[in-house]
């Protein structure tokens, strides 16, 4: 066994040197037919167009190719096949540009001609030869320009007059009048421009006497028959037998009296009429409506005032067949209802 396993060790040691030597000998043979050879580059490309007019992001790329391929052993190109570079690394122009306004401040006046308001607006500067901005940073507008309530105001009241009796009760008057008139919804004066007081004692007759009527009351409508507005008088009442006022301290009259704006109205539909045939295939129905005219300028009622519907749509002897009904085939042996009937 040990003679058989030795025999076979120094077999394939000359297997080996046998294949060993082979391969040497293709590879000097195989020189013989391969030159050598180097890779080499090929000439830069131009510059693409720069990415950025401006600012500081702009780049530009180049590339080669390989001009020459290594072949049979020889060394590879090396360095890059690509070059970016920065380009138009230089400051943008802006122009300048206002931001938006500001909102407006409160009036300076509730009311009269001075109230003024303003707002603002800032803005980011111009660089690098931009243009600056044109207009104001600010405005002013007129606000509340609307006059103020004045109220009335009364004069200081006069001297008291002489007496208009030597006896009885007779009366002195002194008057005032409106120092400063009421204006732009300012309040009136209350009262009147008159005073009086007795003087004299001593009991002389005296008739009673009205005074002025007050001013209308608003109306208590803008329109239709009920509206009515008032007015009173006070009055200096009869003193020693002298004779009472006639008429009233208070009048009440109509006003605002025009008709008032009532829309169209429709009523409730009717019944439906009687169906305009017992059977068959065309029967029909109707009803109507009415409506409550539109007055005083109101919105007319849109729509139909009559509606039609179908009714007794059957053949009761029979199938449908266009306006009639059709009995052939049925083993009916009576009338079939048509259109006619």
């Amino acid at each position: 066994m040990n003679l058989l396993r030795a025999k076979f060790v120094v077999l394939a040691a000359v297997l080996l040197i046998v294949l060993v030597d082979d391969t040497a000998a293709w590879r000097r043979r195989r020189r013989r037919r391969c030159p050598w050879r180097a890779c080499a580059w090929g000439g830069w490309s131009a510059w693409t167009v720069c990415t950025a007019s401006c600012g500081d992001q702009g780049t530009q790329l180049r590339t080669r190719g390989i001009a020459v391929s290594a072949q049979c052993g020889g060394p590879g190109c090396t360095g890059p096949s690509s070059q970016l570079q920065a380009c138009n690394r230089r400051c943008c122009p802006r122009d300048c540009q206002w931001h938006n306004w500001s909102s407006w401040s409160a009036c300076t006046a509730t009311c009269g001609s001075s109230g003024t308001q303003s707002r603002t607006r800032g803005r980011s500067s111009e660089q690098c030869g931009g243009r600056g901005c044109s207009g104001s940073s600010s405005q002013v507008q007129a606000c509340n320009r609307q006059c103020c309530p004045v109220n009335c105001q009364w004069s200081s009241w006069g001297s008291w007059s002489s007496c208009s009796a030597s006896c009885g009760s007779g009366t002195q008057t002194r008057t005032r009048s409106i120092a400063v008139p009421a204006s732009c919804a300012g309040s009136a004066c209350d009262g009147g421009t008159t005073e009086s007081k007795s003087c004299n004692g001593g009991c002389c007759p005296r008739n009673c006497q009205w005074h002025n009527w007050s001013t209308w009351s608003a109306c208590t409508a803008s329109c239709g028959n009920s509206g009515t507005r008032s007015r009173t008088r006070g009055k200096t009442a009869e003193y020693c037998g002298g004779s009472q006022c006639s008429g009233d301290g208070d009048q009440v009259e109509a006003c605002n009296r025009v008709c008032c704006p009532e829309n169209c109205r429709w009523l409730s539909w009717g019944s439906w009429g009687t169906c305009t045939h017992q059977c068959g295939n065309t029967g029909t129905r109707q009803r109507t409506r009415a409506t409550e005219a539109a007055t005083c300028g109101g919105i007319e009622c849109t729509g139909d005032d009559s509606e039609t519907s179908p009714c007794n749509r059957y053949c009761p002897n029979g199938s449908p067949n266009g306006p009639g009904c059709n009995c052939a085939g049925t083993g009916y042996n009576g009338t079939c209802c048509d259109n006619g009937k």
